[in-house]
């Protein structure tokens, strides 16, 4: 089997997502986690970009920003609707 290609997003903004694993410190990551639905969350800037942990993730109801690499990405990032 072919392992599949993982691209990670590398600019701030809305992305689909599966989130995959809690990043340590979770609370209640384990019952969070895996998710098999699709969700809007937002990737924002935490550190310079020479930083591993420049860009993080909000998950929505969830207190503790994510790792990028603990979700599988899909299409992003999305428009910002017109006001």
């Amino acid at each position: 089997m072919v392992n599949p290609i993982v691209i990670l997003p590398t600019a701030p903004g809305y992305h689909w997502a599966k989130w995959l694993r809690p990043a340590p410190g979770t609370r209640e990551g384990e019952l969070l986690t895996p998710d098999s639905e699709w969700s809007v969350v937002e990737v924002f800037e935490n550190a310079e970009s020479s930083d591993p942990e420049h860009l993080l993730v909000f998950v929505p109801g969830v207190e503790m920003p994510q790792l990028l690499q603990d979700f599988l990405w899909g299409p992003g990032p999305l428009p910002v609707p017109e006001a």
